[in-house]
This record gives C-alpha cells, structure tokens and sequence, in this order.
C-alpha cells in the first residue's frame, strides 16, 4: 500500500488546551481510513490539519515526497493535493452541477473543464442532472455533486467531513456506499470522519478510534470490534458486556470460560457473540430479565445465577434471532461463542 498522506505524532492546542494529542494516521491510495470518535474528542481538528487549515503545534504532515507541516511552516490548502468535502456540500447555488464540478478547473479549457465535469458526474449516477442548479438537487445528489468537484483536479486524498450526516438513514447508505465506490474507483486515499459506528465498520478499510485528541485503538474493522485495545474503543464502535473474573496473564476466567483480557483486567464480549439456549444445555445458568424488538434482531437481558456470577457481574446483553422464544423470567443456559470451558 502507497501511503500518500501521513501525520506523524501531531499536536495541535487551543488556550493552553491539547485537543489533538500525538497522533499518527497514513491514508493510502485506494483505501478508506475513518476516523471514528465523539463530537469534540479533535478529529475534525486533525482532518483541517492534514488539510493545512490548522497548522501544527507538534510532528509532522507529509505527503510522498515532501513535509507539509511542522510546527512554524504549512504548506497552503491548494498546494496539498487534497480534496475537501465537508457536511454542509458548500456547492455554488447560481451554478449548475456541470459548473460546480468544472469550478476549481480554471487552468483547463472550457471544452476540457466541461467533459472533465460530465463524466464525473456520469461516474457518480448523475449524467442526466447536469444542467440542474443545487436547489433543484435532492441531498444525497449534492453530496455526490460535491464529492465529484472534490475529485476534478484528480488529488491524491480526499477528506471527508461528517458528509452523510445530514441525510436520512436510507440515503445516507446509498449516497456514501456510491460516492465511497468513486473515490475507489479514482485509487483516492480518503479519510471518512465520522461519529457513525455503524457507517465506520461498514464502508472502511480501516478505524482509528479517538477520543481526547488520541487515538486509542487503530486497525481493519473486524479486528476492531471483534477485539477492541480498550473499553472506550469498544463502547464506541458498538454495544459490549463487561466480564469479571479471576485475571491469569492475559486471559479472565469468567463464568462463561475464559476470554482475552484487556488492559482494565475484564472480558469484552458483543452481544452477538453469546449464546442462549435451553437450561438443560450447557453453559452458565441465567435468568431473562428484559426483552426487547431490535431491527433485524431480538435482544434479551439476563442475569447470571449463581454460583456461576461474580457478585460484580453485571447482566450481560444478548442478541438472538428475531423468532427466538425466550421470555422474562425464563431460566436459559448462557455461553460465549469462542471461550475456553470452565476449569
């Protein structure tokens, strides 16, 4: 892979505050890196500084050949390469789609600019909507209107900025799956900022989970939620149960078997990675003490019986098929998917 975009422990501080803290990230040519976290844990902040539209306090941005940024230089937005499209589209209302894509091709003949402008408009579905100003566009249109003009000038990376967070859930799929099918296609490196779990997992090559301005855990999707570093990157990349037990080395001996520890000296365990069945089977004895309808999906609450719990165990959240037949106050049996039996 041809990292094309790298920053090097960067730092950036605000009022004697440090909202970007160390941090490293490579965006390579092809691939999508999202840069998951809450609203204020500093990635938009790192997004404007591999940009150059925050200078940096500390390390350093480079693209394949030459620094961009060190603390007292940065090279200018337009002299970076890079793409920008942020949440609000900022497309020009009085031009049309064609226009707003041909915008930043002033260097190019109108003839040129035009045809460079329609089949990129014609690469993201929208040949037939050319002619058509922003205000006669849907918003996932000027979103992908947005993400063409963003590709014109051929940038090594583009960088988005929470851009499918306006639209709807449906549209939001749509839009990002197509737009983010582009920037592939084009062999652009992206980085995805988002607060989006789901849109993280789903659309990304890879995840650098942050908050207070660090990166806490960094890797390809399924690594990271199937075996998340902390409790934080779990908590932020999905729902988890917490499992206490007796720490040998890096395993817990829980009442389900023993599991990898984390740094905290517990279990993490999905939902989706434990197992009800009848209270004949085995596994750890519970009871079923909440239900509820998900999207696609049951998920029951139950408690462990003792003497199999802990007396700090708390009730662990399980997802089951949508016909499965537990009830409250039913006895089950309860196992994790990959745990080693019980001593």
């Amino acid at each position: 892979m041809t990292a094309v975009l790298t920053a090097m422990g960067v730092s950036r501080e605000f009022a004697g505050r440090r909202v970007v803290d160390n941090v490293s990230v490579s965006l390579s040519a092809g691939r999508v890196t999202a840069l998951l976290g809450q609203s204020g844990c500093g990635k938009s902040t790192l997004l404007r500084m591999l940009a150059g539209l925050e200078p940096v306090d500390g390390g350093e941005i480079r693209n394949e050949r030459d620094v961009l940024s060190s603390p007292g230089q940065t090279v200018s937005p337009d002299k970076r390469n890079v793409g920008l499209v942020f949440q609000s589209f900022a497309l020009f209302s009085h031009l049309t789609a064609r226009d707003n894509v041909a915008f930043g091709l002033a260097h190019e003949k109108r003839e040129q600019r035009n045809r460079i402008a329609q089949q990129l408009l014609a690469d993201a579905g929208l040949a037939d909507r050319a002619s058509a100003y922003p205000f006669q566009l849907s918003g996932g249109e000027q979103q992908r209107v947005a993400i063409a003009r963003a590709l014109a000038r051929k940038p090594s990376a583009v960088l988005l900025d929470e851009p499918f967070s306006s639209l709807d859930a449906g549209l939001r799929r749509q839009t990002r799956q197509r737009a983010l099918a582009q920037l592939r296609q084009a062999s652009t490196a992206v980085l995805l900022v988002t607060h989006d779990a789901d849109e993280a997992l789903s659309e990304a090559d890879d995840i650098a989970v942050m908050k207070s301005g660090q990166v806490i855990d960094a890797g390809p999707p399924e690594r990271v939620y199937a075996t998340p570093a902390t409790l934080e990157s779990a908590q932020l990349t999905g729902d988890v149960n917490q499992l206490v037990g007796a720490v040998s080395g890096a395993r817990v001996l829980t009442a389900l078997g023993e599991l990898p520890a984390v740094s905290d000296g517990y279990a993490l365990v999905r939902p989706e990675a434990l197992l009800v069945r009848a209270a004949s089977s085995p596994g750890a004895p519970a009871t079923v003490v909440d239900r509820r309808q998900l999207a696609g999906a049951l998920e029951i609450t139950v408690e462990l019986s003792s003497p199999g719990r802990p007396p700090e165990q708390s009730a662990l959240r399980v997802r089951c098929p949508l016909n499965s037949p537990w009830l409250s106050g039913q006895t089950v049996s309860i196992s994790h998917l990959n745990a080693t039996d019980r001593q």
